[in-house]
Protein backbone atom coordinates (compact mmCIF):
# COMPACT_ATOMS: atom_id res chain seq x y z
CA UNK A 1 0.00 0.00 0.00
CA UNK A 2 1.46 3.46 -0.94
CA UNK A 3 0.98 6.10 1.79
CA UNK A 4 0.37 9.91 0.82
CA UNK A 5 0.72 12.53 3.13
CA UNK A 6 -2.70 15.07 2.87
CA UNK A 7 -3.07 18.63 3.22
CA UNK A 8 -6.00 20.46 4.73
CA UNK A 9 -9.22 18.67 4.57
CA UNK A 10 -12.52 19.52 6.46
CA UNK A 11 -12.89 16.65 8.63
CA UNK A 12 -15.18 16.45 9.84
CA UNK A 13 -18.52 18.03 10.39
CA UNK A 14 -21.39 15.34 9.46
CA UNK A 15 -23.55 14.19 12.77
CA UNK A 16 -21.91 13.10 16.54
CA UNK A 17 -19.59 10.94 15.18
CA UNK A 18 -17.38 13.60 13.85
CA UNK A 19 -14.35 15.57 14.61
CA UNK A 20 -13.45 19.25 15.61
CA UNK A 21 -11.04 21.58 13.77
CA UNK A 22 -9.49 24.18 16.04
CA UNK A 23 -7.80 27.20 14.63
CA UNK A 24 -8.09 31.03 14.66
CA UNK A 25 -10.06 31.18 11.17
CA UNK A 26 -13.73 30.60 10.44
CA UNK A 27 -14.45 27.53 8.39
CA UNK A 28 -14.76 27.78 5.12
CA UNK A 29 -17.81 29.20 3.50
CA UNK A 30 -17.60 26.79 0.17
CA UNK A 31 -18.12 23.86 2.14
CA UNK A 32 -20.94 21.75 1.94
CA UNK A 33 -22.47 18.16 2.80
CA UNK A 34 -24.67 15.72 1.24
CA UNK A 35 -26.38 12.93 2.09
CA UNK A 36 -27.98 11.00 -1.60
CA UNK A 37 -30.77 8.98 -1.37
CA UNK A 38 -30.20 5.22 -0.36
CA UNK A 39 -26.93 6.46 1.37
CA UNK A 40 -27.71 7.90 4.78
CA UNK A 41 -27.34 3.81 6.45
CA UNK A 42 -23.57 3.46 5.32
CA UNK A 43 -22.18 6.89 5.47
CA UNK A 44 -22.46 9.90 7.56
CA UNK A 45 -22.11 12.43 4.38
CA UNK A 46 -20.29 13.11 1.00
CA UNK A 47 -18.46 16.93 1.53
CA UNK A 48 -17.44 18.94 -0.65
CA UNK A 49 -14.72 21.98 -0.69
CA UNK A 50 -14.97 24.16 -3.75
CA UNK A 51 -11.44 25.38 -5.11
CA UNK A 52 -11.86 28.96 -3.67
CA UNK A 53 -11.99 28.02 -0.15
CA UNK A 54 -9.46 29.71 1.57
CA UNK A 55 -6.49 27.37 2.46
CA UNK A 56 -4.57 27.27 6.17
CA UNK A 57 -3.68 24.87 8.68
CA UNK A 58 -5.58 22.76 10.88
CA UNK A 59 -6.15 20.51 13.95
CA UNK A 60 -8.12 17.71 12.51
CA UNK A 61 -9.37 16.05 16.05
CA UNK A 62 -10.70 12.45 16.13
CA UNK A 63 -13.69 10.81 15.41
CA UNK A 64 -14.10 6.73 14.96
CA UNK A 65 -15.02 7.15 11.21
CA UNK A 66 -12.75 6.69 7.82
CA UNK A 67 -13.25 8.55 4.74
CA UNK A 68 -12.50 8.61 0.78
CA UNK A 69 -11.16 11.69 -0.19
CA UNK A 70 -11.24 12.85 -3.83
CA UNK A 71 -8.40 15.78 -4.41
CA UNK A 72 -9.75 17.73 -7.77
CA UNK A 73 -6.44 20.20 -7.82
CA UNK A 74 -2.98 20.21 -9.32
CA UNK A 75 -2.22 16.42 -7.86
CA UNK A 76 -5.04 14.84 -8.10
CA UNK A 77 -5.49 11.79 -6.35
CA UNK A 78 -8.04 8.93 -4.12
CA UNK A 79 -7.12 8.14 -1.20
CA UNK A 80 -8.59 6.75 2.05
CA UNK A 81 -8.08 8.09 5.63
CA UNK A 82 -8.38 5.68 8.16
CA UNK A 83 -9.37 6.34 11.64
CA UNK A 84 -7.03 8.77 13.95
CA UNK A 85 -6.02 7.78 17.68
CA UNK A 86 -4.92 11.27 18.40
CA UNK A 87 -5.44 14.94 16.31
CA UNK A 88 -3.30 15.65 13.24
CA UNK A 89 -2.08 19.53 11.94
CA UNK A 90 -2.23 19.07 9.05
CA UNK A 91 -0.99 21.66 6.21
CA UNK A 92 -3.45 23.34 3.46
CA UNK A 93 -4.22 21.99 0.04
CA UNK A 94 -5.14 23.77 -2.25
CA UNK A 95 -7.69 22.86 -5.14
CA UNK A 96 -11.37 21.31 -4.88
CA UNK A 97 -12.01 18.02 -2.90
CA UNK A 98 -15.06 15.85 -2.20
CA UNK A 99 -14.87 12.93 0.26
CA UNK A 100 -17.11 10.55 2.12
CA UNK A 101 -17.06 10.02 5.43
CA UNK A 102 -18.20 6.68 6.23
CA UNK A 103 -20.38 5.09 9.40
CA UNK A 104 -18.02 2.89 11.79
CA UNK A 105 -17.10 -0.43 10.03
CA UNK A 106 -18.49 0.24 6.73
CA UNK A 107 -15.21 0.70 5.00
CA UNK A 108 -14.22 -2.39 6.61
CA UNK A 109 -17.12 -4.35 4.52
CA UNK A 110 -16.72 -1.80 1.55
CA UNK A 111 -13.17 -2.39 1.29
CA UNK A 112 -13.12 -5.92 2.42
CA UNK A 113 -10.26 -5.41 4.41
CA UNK A 114 -9.25 -5.09 7.91
CA UNK A 115 -9.93 -1.15 8.81
CA UNK A 116 -6.96 -1.46 11.62
CA UNK A 117 -4.56 -1.66 8.46
CA UNK A 118 -5.47 1.62 8.30
CA UNK A 119 -5.69 3.69 11.36
CA UNK A 120 -3.92 6.96 11.59
CA UNK A 121 -3.26 6.21 8.59
CA UNK A 122 -3.86 7.64 4.37
CA UNK A 123 -3.10 5.27 1.58
CA UNK A 124 -3.90 5.43 -2.06
CA UNK A 125 -7.83 4.39 -3.09
CA UNK A 126 -6.44 2.72 -5.99
CA UNK A 127 -5.33 0.12 -3.48
CA UNK A 128 -9.03 -1.50 -3.27
CA UNK A 129 -10.52 0.42 -6.92
CA UNK A 130 -8.40 0.52 -9.84
CA UNK A 131 -10.47 2.41 -11.19
CA UNK A 132 -10.30 5.50 -8.77
CA UNK A 133 -8.27 7.93 -11.67
CA UNK A 134 -10.91 7.70 -13.48
CA UNK A 135 -13.56 8.73 -11.38
CA UNK A 136 -10.85 11.57 -9.95
CA UNK A 137 -10.86 12.62 -13.72
CA UNK A 138 -14.16 12.59 -14.27
CA UNK A 139 -15.25 14.67 -11.09
CA UNK A 140 -12.29 16.96 -12.40
CA UNK A 141 -14.23 17.32 -15.76
CA UNK A 142 -17.31 19.32 -13.71
CA UNK A 143 -17.41 22.58 -11.73
CA UNK A 144 -20.88 21.38 -10.79
CA UNK A 145 -20.89 20.39 -7.31
CA UNK A 146 -24.01 18.57 -7.31
CA UNK A 147 -22.33 16.47 -10.18
CA UNK A 148 -19.88 15.78 -8.71
CA UNK A 149 -21.68 14.70 -5.64
CA UNK A 150 -24.01 12.36 -7.95
CA UNK A 151 -20.95 10.49 -9.52
CA UNK A 152 -19.49 9.71 -6.39
CA UNK A 153 -22.56 7.86 -4.56
CA UNK A 154 -22.82 6.73 -8.11
CA UNK A 155 -19.86 4.51 -8.18
CA UNK A 156 -20.77 4.14 -4.05
CA UNK A 157 -23.50 2.04 -4.59
CA UNK A 158 -22.01 0.17 -7.35
CA UNK A 159 -19.51 -0.24 -4.72
CA UNK A 160 -21.52 -0.73 -1.62
CA UNK A 161 -23.79 -3.61 -3.47
CA UNK A 162 -20.95 -5.64 -4.05
CA UNK A 163 -19.75 -5.41 -0.11
CA UNK A 164 -18.49 -8.15 2.37
CA UNK A 165 -21.17 -8.46 4.94
CA UNK A 166 -21.73 -5.66 7.27
CA UNK A 167 -20.75 -6.64 11.26
CA UNK A 168 -24.31 -5.74 12.56
CA UNK A 169 -23.33 -6.80 16.25
CA UNK A 170 -19.73 -4.71 16.19
CA UNK A 171 -22.33 -1.61 14.24
CA UNK A 172 -24.59 -1.99 17.57
CA UNK A 173 -21.20 -1.92 19.91
CA UNK A 174 -20.40 0.95 18.08
CA UNK A 175 -24.01 2.76 18.51
CA UNK A 176 -23.80 2.10 22.19
CA UNK A 177 -20.52 3.50 23.02
CA UNK A 178 -21.25 6.50 20.78
CA UNK A 179 -23.98 7.47 23.17
CA UNK A 180 -24.62 9.00 25.84
CA UNK A 181 -25.86 6.53 28.12
CA UNK A 182 -22.45 4.12 26.68
CA UNK A 183 -21.57 1.50 29.24
CA UNK A 184 -18.48 0.41 30.39
CA UNK A 185 -16.63 -2.17 27.91
CA UNK A 186 -16.92 -5.10 29.92
CA UNK A 187 -20.40 -4.62 30.62
CA UNK A 188 -21.06 -4.38 26.34
CA UNK A 189 -19.13 -7.58 26.16
CA UNK A 190 -21.64 -9.15 28.90
CA UNK A 191 -24.54 -7.78 26.95
CA UNK A 192 -23.52 -9.08 23.51
CA UNK A 193 -22.13 -12.26 24.91
CA UNK A 194 -18.96 -12.01 24.31
CA UNK A 195 -15.21 -11.76 26.08
CA UNK A 196 -13.50 -8.66 26.09
CA UNK A 197 -10.83 -10.00 23.82
CA UNK A 198 -12.94 -11.27 21.69
CA UNK A 199 -14.79 -8.03 21.64
CA UNK A 200 -11.67 -5.92 21.29
CA UNK A 201 -10.20 -8.05 18.80
CA UNK A 202 -13.41 -8.02 16.22
CA UNK A 203 -14.04 -4.33 17.10
CA UNK A 204 -10.64 -3.05 16.99
CA UNK A 205 -10.58 -5.08 12.63
CA UNK A 206 -13.65 -3.31 11.91
CA UNK A 207 -13.79 -0.27 13.39
CA UNK A 208 -10.34 0.35 12.87
CA UNK A 209 -9.81 1.03 16.75
CA UNK A 210 -10.10 -0.85 20.11
CA UNK A 211 -13.39 -0.22 21.98
CA UNK A 212 -11.28 1.47 24.96
CA UNK A 213 -10.05 3.85 22.22
CA UNK A 214 -13.40 4.77 20.53
CA UNK A 215 -15.07 4.64 23.74
CA UNK A 216 -12.72 7.55 25.08
CA UNK A 217 -12.85 9.45 21.77
CA UNK A 218 -16.88 9.16 21.68
CA UNK A 219 -16.81 10.67 25.51
CA UNK A 220 -14.98 13.62 24.19
CA UNK A 221 -17.23 14.07 21.27
CA UNK A 222 -19.81 14.24 23.80
CA UNK A 223 -17.60 16.97 25.76
CA UNK A 224 -17.06 18.95 23.09
CA UNK A 225 -20.89 18.86 21.41
CA UNK A 226 -22.73 22.01 21.94
CA UNK A 227 -19.60 23.47 23.82
CA UNK A 228 -19.48 27.36 24.10
CA UNK A 229 -15.64 29.30 23.94
CA UNK A 230 -17.49 32.28 24.27
CA UNK A 231 -18.33 32.38 27.75
CA UNK A 232 -16.60 30.68 30.77
CA UNK A 233 -16.03 27.31 30.74
CA UNK A 234 -16.29 25.03 33.87
CA UNK A 235 -14.46 22.10 32.92
CA UNK A 236 -14.80 20.19 36.37
CA UNK A 237 -18.89 20.07 35.74
CA UNK A 238 -18.05 18.79 32.11
CA UNK A 239 -15.95 15.92 33.89
CA UNK A 240 -18.55 15.13 35.93
CA UNK A 241 -21.67 15.40 33.39
CA UNK A 242 -19.51 13.05 30.90
CA UNK A 243 -18.34 10.44 33.74
CA UNK A 244 -14.82 11.41 34.29
CA UNK A 245 -13.36 10.54 37.25
CA UNK A 246 -12.59 14.06 37.68
CA UNK A 247 -11.05 17.35 36.11
CA UNK A 248 -7.54 15.34 36.00
CA UNK A 249 -9.14 13.13 34.32
CA UNK A 250 -10.94 15.27 31.51
CA UNK A 251 -7.63 17.11 31.13
CA UNK A 252 -5.11 13.91 30.44
CA UNK A 253 -8.54 12.41 27.70
CA UNK A 254 -8.24 16.32 26.39
CA UNK A 255 -4.21 16.30 25.85
CA UNK A 256 -3.77 12.77 24.72
CA UNK A 257 -6.64 13.35 21.70
CA UNK A 258 -6.72 16.69 21.04
CA UNK A 259 -2.79 17.33 21.66
CA UNK A 260 -3.81 20.56 23.52
CA UNK A 261 -5.07 21.23 27.06
CA UNK A 262 -8.77 22.07 27.58
CA UNK A 263 -8.21 25.60 28.35
CA UNK A 264 -5.80 25.98 25.52
CA UNK A 265 -7.91 24.46 22.88
CA UNK A 266 -10.73 26.76 23.96
CA UNK A 267 -8.27 29.63 23.46
CA UNK A 268 -7.33 28.95 19.66
CA UNK A 269 -10.75 28.84 18.98
CA UNK A 270 -11.87 32.28 16.86
CA UNK A 271 -15.24 33.92 17.87
CA UNK A 272 -16.34 33.05 14.26
CA UNK A 273 -15.50 29.84 14.71
CA UNK A 274 -18.71 27.40 15.11
CA UNK A 275 -17.60 26.21 18.67
CA UNK A 276 -17.97 29.92 19.71
CA UNK A 277 -21.19 29.81 19.02
CA UNK A 278 -21.82 26.63 20.49
CA UNK A 279 -21.53 24.11 17.51
CA UNK A 280 -18.21 22.15 17.95
CA UNK A 281 -19.19 20.37 14.98
CA UNK A 282 -18.37 22.74 12.43
CA UNK A 283 -15.57 21.93 9.47
CA UNK A 284 -12.14 24.19 9.06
Amino acid sequence: MHRVTIGAIPRRRCGMMSAVTSDRHAPPRDYAEFVPAGLSRFVECIWTRSASAPGHAHRILPDGCADFIFALGDAPEAFVVGPMTTAAVVPPRDGAMIGVRFRPGIAAALLRAPLSTLTDANVELTTWWPDAPRLVDALRSTDDVRARVDRVAARLRAALSRRAPIDRELEHAALRLAGADAPAIGELARELGRSRQHLARRFTAQIGLGPKVFARIMRLRRVLHGLRVDRPIDWAELAAQHGFADQAHLTHDFADLVGLPPTAWAGSISPRHPAAAGSTSGAP
